[in-house]
């Protein structure tokens, strides 16, 4: 004789018996009982921008976000932008300078203030990418930061390809799978903590579909645009700035 079909409250219990056992009955959040970490989020700083990211005037908190762009047309402004809008609301900004080009008078002249222990931090070009990597995602999992630059992703380099001497061959991808995992954890860990996290990226020229041909792509693989919250392609149209 075939069982009876459970009832809906017997199997709510199963379900909820199972969840606990994997820890993670508690972090489910109902559908009445949304907290304000849903509506934070950290302006742009300009208008049109924020204008055009709906609802939420500005990047929702705990979101990764990418700032794509060739040479000069306003990336890293946009991210001391953000950062200075962060600082308003009293949280801590840790800005890596991998590029080595950071110009404290000229972040001084957007807004950021840098002189505060409690509202800024610079990170010098660590060496290793995979160093680098690992600092950023415990800056990320301590939740004691409220936005993190990395300026950029772009110049992360492998420790394998940084060792290296120039006639030996390279690893082919590298430096995608390496910005590629970090990009993963960060679209966990960033949620977690309530952490924004903004990567500076730019075009290089690679091989189309079809060959002899050539198409700009982003560095750091494909697979990133996966895992952005965000993602502000930028370009330079005769002196103006345009994202979209």
């Amino acid at each position: 004789m075939a069982k009876e079909p459970l009832k809906k409250d017997e199997r709510q219990k199963l379900l909820d018996s199972r969840l606990k056992s994997l820890g993670v009955l508690d972090r489910i959040v109902e559908g009445d009982k949304f907290d304000n970490r849903q509506k934070d989020y950290i302006s742009t700083g300009i208008a049109e921008i924020d204008a055009e990211l709906g609802s939420l005037p500005g990047f929702a908190t705990g979101n990764l976000i990418e700032l794509i762009g060739e040479s000069g047309p306003g990336k890293t402004y946009v991210a001391l932008k953000a950062a200075t809008e962060a600082q308003r609301k009293g949280m801590k900004v840790a800005f890596y300078n991998i590029e080595n080009s950071f110009y404290e008078p000229r972040a001084i002249e957007i807004g950021v203030i840098t002189r505060d222990k409690d509202l800024f931090q610079l990170i010098p070009n660590l060496g290793s990418g995979e160093k680098m990597c690992d600092a950023i995602m415990a800056m990320v999992e301590s939740g004691l930061y409220g936005l993190i630059i990395v300026d950029s992703i772009t110049a992360i380099i492998p420790e394998e390809m940084l060792e290296k001497d120039f006639d030996k061959p390279r690893k082919i991808g590298a430096h995608a799978t390496l910005v590629g995992a970090l990009a993963q954890k960060l679209t966990y860990a960033c949620g977690e903590t309530n952490t924004t996290v903004i990567l500076i990226n730019q075009f290089r020229i690679g091989a189309g579909v079809v060959p002899n041909t050539f198409v700009k792509k982003a560095t750091g693989g494909e697979g990133l645009l996966f895992y952005d919250h965000y993602r502000f392609s930028f370009r330079k149209i005769g002196v103006a700035i345009v994202t979209g």
